[in-house]
């Protein structure tokens, strides 16, 4: 019954998408390969550096994840959330693994470029080269930590806050990627 009744559920979500929502799913899930893409040519072909040597590392890819950035598709996101007194739309508590997710909240050249920058620890939001995790919290997209469940903890803690104000705000989290 459980199985029927999630079928059911997730055909009425489909069958509810609009052609515009569509239209951005598919473009959201293209920008997300393709910015993976860039990322994995960077460490493949040694344009990552440190000295004069070629980045030993790798780069966190989302091959394959791509349609995670469906799940943002209804989150209150974009420019008319931020406020004078910061984010007030819905978060996203993405892992290193959630490129689409964090896409989804802000899906622009300055976020590819935090991605792209992020990932060969350049100088820049949010953690200035410092780390390879990305965030913008301006834009409700809390940066990933390691150990990987604390960002949903932290996604947990903001819920409650969002559900003790009333406000019916979403905090949104992934698990599993460990």
């Amino acid at each position: 019954i459980q199985d029927c009744e999630g079928f059911l559920r997730r055909a009425a979500i489909r069958a509810s998408l609009t052609p515009d929502e569509r239209r951005e799913l598919l473009h959201g899930m293209l920008l997300t390969r393709s910015t993976d893409n860039r990322l994995k040519a960077f460490f493949a072909g040694g344009e990552v550096r440190y000295g004069e040597a070629a980045f030993q590392g790798k780069g966190f890819r989302s091959l394959g994840q791509e349609a995670i950035y469906a799940c943002g598709i209804r989150l209150r996101r974009g420019e008319s959330y931020t406020h004078a007194e910061g984010w007030r739309g819905d978060v996203v508590a993405p892992l290193i693994r959630d490129l689409g997710a964090a896409l989804a909240m802000k899906p622009d050249a300055e976020t590819v470029r935090m991605v792209l920058s992020g990932q060969m620890a350049k100088a820049g939001p949010p953690m200035n080269g410092k780390d390879l995790h990305i965030g913008d919290l301006d834009h409700g997209i809390l940066p990933a930590a390691a150990p990987l469940a604390i960002s949903t903890l932290t996604a947990t803690g903001m819920a409650m806050a969002f559900a003790r104000e009333g406000s019916g705000r979403v905090a949104l989290s992934f698990i599993g990627e460990g």
